[in-house]
Parts: C-alpha cells; sequence; structure tokens
C-alpha cells in the first residue's frame, strides 16, 4: 500500500484486508458485510470492455470523500497493478484537466508498479472527452 496524494492510498486485496482505512475496491471476490461499511465496492473487470461510467463512478467517489472526509481512501484491486492505477489516473485527469496519458505519467512517479498497458486503456477516448469538457 503506497500513498499517491494526500488523503489517497493505493494498493492490492490483501492491503483492504489488513487496513482500516475507507476504501473503493475495484475486484471481483466479495467483500464480507461488516467490511463493507467502511467502503464501497464497485464492480470492474479488468478487460477491454468499455467501462467509463463504473470508472467515472468511482473518481466521482474519490472526488467526494477527499472533499468531504477527513480520513484516508484505499482505492485497490487484487493486485494493484491494474484497475486501481487505471481509475486513479483518471482522477488524475479529471482534476487536474489533463489527458490519461500525461496522468499516467504522473502516478508512475508515486506508483512505479502501475501497468501501463491495461486492457481499460480502451475507455481512454471516453475519460479524455469527460475531462477535457
Amino acid at each position: 500500500m503506497k500513498q499517491v496524494i494526500d488523503k489517497l492510498w493505493i494498493g492490492t486485496y490483501d492491503d483492504l484486508i489488513n487496513s482500516d482505512k475507507d476504501f473503493i475496491y475495484l475486484g471481483n471476490t466479495k467483500l464480507s458485510l461488516d467490511k463493507l461499511t467502511k467502503g464501497r465496492h464497485i464492480e470492474l473487470k479488468d478487460d477491454n470492455s468499455k467501462q467509463a461510467i463504473r470508472i467515472l463512478r468511482a473518481v466521482n467517489h474519490i472526488v467526494k470523500h477527499i472533499a468531504y472526509s477527513n480520513n484516508d481512501l484505499l482505492v485497490c484491486c487484487d493486485t494493484g497493478i491494474s484497475r486501481s492505477p487505471y481509475v486513479i489516473a483518471s482522477y488524475y485527469a479529471y482534476t487536474l484537466a489533463i489527458e490519461i496519458n500525461e496522468a499516467y505519467k504522473l502516478l508512475k512517479k508515486h506508483y512505479p508498479e502501475a501497468d501501463e498497458q491495461t486492457p481499460l486503456r480502451i475507455n481512454d477516448k471516453w475519460i479524455n472527452r469527460v475531462v477535457m469538457v
């Protein structure tokens, strides 16, 4: 688990299980109800399907959490390599009004484990369109 900016962390499913932070989990594993009281589960497939709406839902949740909560937020998926970095890069793109490629460069400075070749990149066009409005 690594902090990428103030109040925002990135990690894996194991980090989630061992953490008491608020969270967004972007995986397929079912979470117990007691764990879900501290966070949100947004199912995001790690494939090349178009999932811009789910990605933007996660970004919206991050924006609201950082604006209105004093708690840290962990954004995680099963391995912390594909889904959670893509969502955080999308968050950077949205909040900084930059394209997703530039957002990945920024994220890689803090989190070099991020896979820039994730199949989720099929959503880049839609993310950039929303960001650049």
